[in-house]
């Protein structure tokens, strides 16, 4: 049976995201987007943060590996791509040194099978005698090798529609890019999970507006206010990580109409009050120099609160709800003067949503 929650957030879900995908009651946990804050001395084992935990075999510990190329690439349409690292989540024999025969054969294979499974997939070039050297990323803990990826923005079409390896970050997102944040903004982004951006200070050094117009074409569109906090990091190259820190926007009017042909399921006519989005959890984007924005695929958590009523619907129940939603396609716009420009048009079950941001001066 359809969750009466996934059914009413059909308009709702694309708020921030361009396509709707669905997490319904508490987020899941997410170990692969965990970064740590503590940069740790390089030592005789590479700077290597001894793991605190290990996996599902007791055998080993999972370890964030930089992987240095020397002839694989990756696919993309233009040719080729020889990139400079990549980053990975290795299994070392516990008692024993990373730089053994066994774990180092194992930390090959995994930059490989990494490097197989990223942008440019099923033809990228990724075989073991093609890396030049490994070693620990410094300043990172654990890892789980079933879901990590990394990730540098690869795949985002920028606004201008430029997409280019060249706008990618030099780190990678979901670990060694914190830690080219200030002591504060690490810690938050080690500490991260469920809620934790709704608790206390962001540690983001600027905020700015956001006022949204969502249009479902026809009737009253919906608005929503606020304001998000971030800080971007000091980079010289031409794509640099943004820290996100914190995103709360809330319903502008009292009520607004949703109105649904849900076909053989009839229609779908309900009032939304109280409608809340905020950021779940802290987390990483990447910022132009002419400030554009992007955050890649699955890196906002979003919470979402309502309150529903209306006519009784067999699927949809009345009352107050909250769901979770991470974005399945990157969002992109700019932040200029103070303030978040955004626009985009969503497909939804029902028709088309557009999503643009209104300015108020």
């Amino acid at each position: 049976m359809t969750s009466h929650l996934k059914t009413a957030s059909l308009s709702l879900c694309t708020l921030l995201s361009a396509a709707c995908e669905y997490s319904v009651g508490p987020p899941p946990s997410n170990p692969t987007t965990a970064t740590t804050a503590t940069t740790t001395d390089a030592t005789d084992d590479g700077g290597m943060t001894e793991p605190t935990t290990g996996g599902e075999n007791e055998k080993y510990d999972y370890v964030h590996f930089t992987c240095w190329n020397s002839s694989n690439y990756q696919d993309y349409p233009a040719g080729p791509y020889y990139f400079s690292y990549m980053h990975t989540c290795a299994a070392v024999a516990k008692g024993e040194s990373w730089e053994s025969a066994a774990n180092m054969q194992n930390i090959l294979n995994a930059c490989s099978a990494t490097c197989a499974k990223t942008i440019g997939t099923p033809h990228n070039h990724c075989e073991n005698d093609g890396w030049a050297s490994v070693e620990p990323t410094v300043g990172q803990g654990p890892c789980d090798p079933n879901s990590y990826g990394p990730e540098y923005g690869g795949e985002v079409l920028w606004l201008d529609g430029v997409q280019s390896p060249k706008r990618q970050v030099t780190c990678d997102l979901n670990s060694d890019c914190a830690l080219m944040f200030d002591a504060a903004i690490s810690k938050k982004l080690q500490n991260k999970g469920d809620n934790s951006a709704l608790d206390g200070d962001s540690a983001a050094e600027n905020v700015s507006e956001v006022h949204l117009d969502v249009k479902t074409g026809s009737g009253r569109s919906l608005g929503l206010s606020g304001a998000l906090e971030y800080s971007t990091a000091a980079c010289k190259a031409e794509a640099c990580p943004l820290y996100l820190g914190s995103l709360d926007l809330e319903q502008t009017d009292s009520s607004w109409p949703l109105s649904v042909d849900l076909g053989a399921l009839g229609r779908l006519d309900k009032n939304v009050s109280g409608l809340r989005v905020q950021l779940a959890e802290p987390t990483l984007g990447i910022t132009l120099a002419d400030g554009q924005v992007a955050f890649p695929t699955g890196s906002l958590l979003l919470r979402v609160d309502v309150e529903l009523k209306g006519s009784k619907h067999a699927l949809i129940e009345n009352g107050a709800e909250t769901f979770w939603l991470r974005n399945p396609n990157p969002i992109v716009g700019r932040l200029i003067d103070g303030s978040l420009d955004l626009k985009m048009d969503a497909a939804v079950p029902f028709g088309t949503v557009r999503i643009e941001t209104t300015r108020t001066r």
